[in-house]
């Protein structure tokens, strides 16, 4: 149970506990935030670490719709974020999204990310 490898918490009165080697997923690259598609309408939006670090959000919207709004058949639009902003931007979205550290352990094994947890505590 002292494995380097696992830890286990208490946390009001319920067991919380990982095995760093479960499941752990490959380092990604993309995300695709939204995709749509019907008679009148078919588009994205995706999200991307380029080849040049810098984080962008990328969107392309296509058909009937986007012509009665914009005059085109396609439109395309992306925001780029530098990669010397990324880690703030990381620590913002960490902070709005999660009020404590077992909320944001319980999403990273969510989606199989490998964290260690560790403590001490002062006598």
């Amino acid at each position: 149970m002292n494995s380097p490898n696992r830890f286990l918490f208490l946390v009001k009165g319920r067991s919380l506990s990982n095995n760093q080697n479960k499941n752990m997923t490959n380092k990604i690259k993309g995300l695709t935030i939204w995709e749509k598609k019907n008679d009148n309408y078919s588009g994205y939006l995706k999200v991307s670490i380029k080849d040049d670090d810098n984080l962008e959000m990328l969107g392309l919207d296509m058909g009937g719709m986007v012509g009665e709004f914009w005059g085109g058949e396609d439109y395309e639009y992306w925001l780029t974020i530098d990669k010397e902003h990324k880690d703030t931007i990381l620590l913002w979205l960490i902070k709005e999204r999660f009020d404590n550290d077992i909320k944001f352990k319980e999403w990273l094994d969510s989606k199989n990310i490998p964290s260690e947890f560790g403590n001490w505590i002062w006598h």
